[in-house]
């Protein structure tokens, strides 16, 4: 992915290369200027179209905002717009992604076991909560260094972008 031309200011953020696409957003890497913390920032494409699915949206980002676990990706900010989409504000981990770590050849079977349980630790405290993710998949999991003896990587669980609440 290419890098802007010259960074880009979003309100108090500042956006430099787009780390990730889907279909319906950007994720761009950024920081926090006041705070100088670095940040992801995705950024929704096109209005959410009815009433209903946009008060849905703000339930599961508010219901995203309270969880706070070592094996999922922060939610900072949020803000989601009936007429302009929205964007999230999320914490950034720098590193790649499980996909990317597959990609490379044989993973080690032990190294493979610590991020499935960091993967299935996440997914039961996110359904302790009420919340499905419905979009595990290996360029979800985002690893970061781990500080642990005997472990390389560290799991967070990313996207909740089409999570939906247990009780919706």
């Amino acid at each position: 992915m290419n890098a802007l031309a010259t960074p880009v200011r979003f309100g108090p953020f500042e956006l430099f290369e787009p780390v990730g696409t889907g279909a319906n957003a950007t994720v761009y890497r950024g920081v926090h200027l006041e705070q100088q913390v670095p940040v992801a920032i995705k950024i929704m494409r096109g209005p959410v179209h009815d009433a209903l699915t946009a008060d849905r949206v703000r339930a599961e980002t508010t219901s995203l905002a309270s969880l706070n676990h070592h094996a999922l990706v922060t939610l900072f900010d949020a803000r989601i717009d009936d007429d302009a989409g929205g964007y999230l504000v999320i914490e950034y981990i720098p590193g790649l992604t499980l996909r990317d770590l597959i990609a490379q050849g044989p993973i080690d079977p032990t190294e493979l076991a610590g991020v499935a349980v960091d993967i299935a630790d996440a997914l039961h405290y996110a359904h302790d909560a009420g919340i499905i993710h419905r979009d595990i998949k290996p360029g979800n999991v985002l690893l970061t260094r781990s500080s642990r003896p005997g472990r390389t990587w560290r799991a967070k669980l990313a996207d909740f972008g089409i999570a939906h609440l247990l009780d919706s």
